[in-house]
């Protein structure tokens, strides 16, 4: 299987961001927007997407795996603009909140 490797939860988002729109993202692209690494507005829809669409076990996972971090998420929801009635914006954010900085 090809994979991208460093995430098995990116794969899992992917296929559900990726499902209604006409122009697809890959991998990298859609964790350089959540880390805000690319700022291309054109990747807007698929960042919000993510955030209406994607289980919050998922983007739990992403942050287990070290893709990014609920500070981060929540940087990413501000910047992209994500309407802040998804469910997983308010999760996000309570979660950003009460992370502490980690150790490594």
């Amino acid at each position: 299987m090809m994979g991208w490797g460093k995430s098995q939860a990116i794969w899992r988002a992917l296929t559900t961001v990726n499902a209604p729109l006409p122009a697809h993202i890959d991998a990298d692209t859609l964790l350089d927007c959540l880390n805000l690494s690319t700022t291309d507005r054109r990747w807007r829809p698929h960042v919000r997407a993510f955030f209406d669409e994607v289980r919050v076990e998922v983007m739990m996972d992403l942050v287990l795996e070290g893709s990014t971090r609920f500070e981060t998420l929540a940087k990413a929801i501000q910047f992209w603009e994500v309407d802040e009635a998804y469910e997983s914006v308010g999760w996000v954010r309570e979660m950003s909140a009460g992370s502490s900085p980690s150790s490594d």
